[in-house]
């Protein structure tokens, strides 16, 4: 008699356990071409418009009041509108580096598959919530302590309080959508691919020459696509970083603290996103170039010989994940950005903190 099989369950597409963080590129209006549905035409529209509306208001709020942390402000929407321009223009190539991962579908399984689709529609939630959350924390505080609220609309706004907390509220998820929307979909498609495709990636033991070469060709796509964009983001974190500290310097001298709190709850997010791409990064690096490279070393005499593997594993640092080539994706990086963060938080408490200032 034949022994019966247990079947086993296919593993979900790749495609399937992205799609979540497809959606954030969706909302920011963000979608490949093969995509002709209705939605995906407001959504494109939608954003520019947004965008260019918080520009126009920014910038009035400016001229009527000039000040540093404004300026700082509308800067940041620059910013966000580059990083989804150049997404704009990388999109097809997102796509098909997901369509690229289903080659090594087989070596996740059904229950990490599962598990894996969990943590991205989690990781979606949770990025739409922060958007969203942070802008009603500060309308209801202003809604209690209405001598709180500043804004450069009120002139134009009736005089009915709860108009203008509305108003107010609006401007805030309006804004905060802005800054925040591309950057914060860029930061998690990247972290979340960078671990699915490590997740996807055999043990040592079960590598092959054709697995390694194909892992480390959609390296190399994958760098193609993000580096530029990555160089904009970790641009983007460092400016805003540098205006939270200035902020935080600025309300503890005028002890103007009554609202430090979201603006801390924004500096940990972008904290958390900071290290998730560095260390996700990091991790798929490792687990690709280290095996090449020893499997490289290990082979007969006549293979390790030929120039093809002396070449792989020499310049296996072509393979590595940077961003705009001027710094590399790995976890020193971290420790540099610490230093930075430290050097400037101090030099900016000295100078507010001055007799002359």
């Amino acid at each position: 008699m034949q022994e019966m099989k247990t079947p086993v369950s296919p593993a979900v597409k790749i495609k399937t356990i992205m799609k979540p963080l497809m959606l954030l590129f969706l909302l920011c209006g963000l979608t490949s071409m093969r995509s002709n549905r209705k939605r995906c035409v407001v959504f494109s529209a939608a954003f520019p418009a947004t965008c260019l509306s918080v520009l126009v208001l920014r910038t009035y709020c400016v001229s009527i009041g000039f000040s540093v942390l404004k300026l700082f402000s509308l800067a940041e929407k620059f910013f966000s509108l580059l990083t989804w321009w150049c997404v704009r223009q990388k999109i097809e190539s997102m796509t098909n580096l997901v369509e690229q991962l289903e080659a090594f579908k087989e070596y996740i399984g059904f229950m990490k598959s599962q598990k894996l689709l969990k943590i991205t529609r989690s990781v979606a939630s949770g990025v739409i919530f922060a958007m969203f959350f942070m802008p009603t924390v500060r309308a209801f505080h202003y809604l209690m302590s209405p001598s709180d609220l500043q804004f450069c609309l009120l002139w134009w706004i009736p005089g009915n309080r709860y108009i203008s907390i509305i108003t107010y509220f609006l401007y805030e998820v309006s804004n905060t959508f802005v800054s925040t929307a591309p950057l914060y979909a860029v930061c998690v498609f990247y972290s979340m691919y960078c671990c699915i495709f490590a997740s996807c990636l055999p043990d040592e033991e079960s590598l092959t020459r054709p697995i390694k070469q194909k892992s480390i060709e959609v390296l190399k796509k994958l760098e193609a696509t993000f580096s530029f964009i990555i160089f904009i983001v970790f641009a983007f974190f460092l400016f805003t970083f540098f205006k939270k500290i200035l902020l935080f310097a600025y309300m503890l001298k005028n002890s103007a603290t009554t609202i430090t709190y979201t603006y801390m709850m924004d500096f940990v997010l972008n904290t958390v996103l900071v290290v998730a791409v560095v260390l996700s990064a990091d991790n798929v690096q490792q687990k690709i170039n280290h095996p090449y490279c020893k499997f490289s070393n290990n082979s007969d005499l006549d293979t390790a010989l030929n120039q093809h593997d002396v070449n792989v594993c020499e310049n296996h640092n072509s393979s590595t994940l940077t961003g705009w080539r001027m710094f590399a994706v790995r976890k020193p990086l971290l420790l540099s950005l610490s230093a930075w963060l430290f050097t400037y938080a101090v030099i900016i408490i000295q100078f507010f903190y001055s007799p002359q200032n």
